[in-house]
């Protein structure tokens, strides 16, 4: 993520909906992050709106699910299980238009943003908490990454000797007694 303090757009589906967050604004706030949630909103046929939703800090550096539940004209906003903001728009969200699609990052933006689900209704609580615990563990890891095993196999090319199995070495004994020839 850029070091600066501007907003950089994290996801988005056209102008209808956005997910910003700054870059760090002073040294006392590095380890977070401030987001804001931007509805494009309208009030008849000519009349449109940007309306915002300020979120607190995402932490930086360990995977945060977000939840952004619509319904209505309300918009709930979850970190993890814990619901953090929660904004009643003033105006009808404009719903986006029929060619837009999610958009995740953008141009020199640092950092991963990992699953993404949509669900055609507005999620419940016992919804939110299911659907984080499928996601990740206790610690907050997606479950994904626990699953990953490293493989650390090789082949090493038969240059000498038996080329069925490496040599054996045997530790070497500290007790052991060296006699020379030499005088």
């Amino acid at each position: 993520m850029p070091t600066d303090s501007y907003l950089s757009k994290l996801l988005h589906i056209g102008q209808a909906l956005e997910f910003w967050a700054s870059g760090y604004t002073s040294t006392n706030d590095k380890p977070y992050v401030p987001a804001l949630l931007k509805i494009n909103t309208g009030s008849g046929n000519l009349n449109s709106f940007m309306e915002s939703v300020p979120l607190p800090a995402i932490p930086l550096q360990r995977w945060t699910v977000v939840t952004i539940v619509k319904e209505g004209r309300r918009f709930d906003v979850y970190y993890g299980q814990k619901l953090v903001a929660s904004k009643l728009c003033d105006n009808v969200p404009i719903p986006p238009s029929s060619g837009s699609d999610w958009r995740a990052g953008v141009t020199g933006w640092v950092g991963k943003i990992g699953l993404f689900s949509g669900y055609a209704k507005a999620q419940s609580q016992d919804d939110i908490n299911k659907d984080v615990s499928t996601l990740v563990n206790t610690r907050g890891v997606p479950f994904y990454l626990d699953e990953i095993k490293f493989d650390f196999k090789f082949d090493v090319p038969c240059v000498f000797g038996n080329c069925n199995n490496l040599p054996a070495v045997k530790p070497l004994n500290p007790f052991a007694v060296y006699s020379s020839t030499v005088q």
